[in-house]
């Protein structure tokens, strides 16, 4: 028997094994290039509007709240398409790690410290921007976290430095009975909000505004509870579930 003889592949000789690996390789350079380019002309405004009143007692799910101070930290804002097999294939290959920082024409990844008392001369606050590609959108991906030293607005909010969300004020059985009130908390919330969007040269501008509803958070807290210090979490969950977006 003779030596043994190495494998030698010459053009046209791969073995199927590779072959699949450059295909999947090849498949997700295409699909990466795809995915990161943005339509030339199409922009997305991100904004938040101040929707509760501050200063004055608010009836709540039981009890009574004064919001004075209301803030919370936005790391994530990222656009999410319709679902469909390109996107589902587009996952499997590419998936999403995202930093701190590391934008992408979908993903605004800016923390901003967000101010959600109102006044009678408040108007919508920017909080970041996305140039995606032209398609169909069906919801958006919102993350609140903790803030770094990077996360703008922190000059005006130096209590948010590590914490996501602030709420300070007073809680008690009736506005008679009203103990201050302070809750920063480190927890992170995310939410995924549904939207019906299509971008195109027909419609290359949009504005996408993240709204607290009011009267269904405060509606699901027991504001003795808060008093007595305890209910954060579900202050928290009702927080989240009360956000929603609105098109323009």
């Amino acid at each position: 028997m003779g030596p043994a003889r190495a494998a030698v592949y010459g053009a046209g000789m791969i073995p199927h094994r590779t072959r699949y690996s450059c295909g999947v390789l090849a498949l997700a350079f295409v699909l990466s290039a795809c995915s990161s380019e943005s339509s030339s002309g199409v922009h997305v405004e991100l904004m938040a509007v101040r929707s509760v009143s501050g200063g004055e007692p608010l009836p709540a799910g039981t009890g009574v709240l004064r919001v004075d101070e209301l803030r919370w930290t936005s790391t994530e804002i990222e656009l999410l398409g319709c679902p469909s097999a390109y996107r589902t294939l587009t996952r499997w290959l590419l998936p999403e790690a995202h930093a701190h920082g590391n934008s992408t024409p979908t993903l605004s990844a800016v923390p901003v410290i967000v101010n959600g008392v109102s006044t009678d001369a408040t108007t919508p606050a920017r909080i970041g921007n996305l140039q995606p590609p032209a398609g169909r959108y069906c919801s958006l991906r919102y993350r609140i976290g903790p803030a770094d030293g990077d996360a703008l607005g922190l000059a005006t909010a130096p209590a948010m430095l590590e914490h996501s969300f602030l709420l300070r004020g007073a809680s008690g059985p009736s506005e008679a009975e009203l103990q201050p009130l302070e809750l920063l908390s480190a927890r992170i919330l995310d939410v995924t909000l549904p939207v019906e969007l299509e971008l195109s040269r027909e419609r290359p501008e949009v504005s996408l505004s993240f709204v607290l509803d009011s009267e269904r958070w405060l509606s699901a807290l027991d504001a003795s509870a808060l008093a007595a210090g305890g209910e954060e979490d579900a202050l928290l969950d009702a927080f989240s579930a009360s956000l929603a977006v609105q098109v323009e």
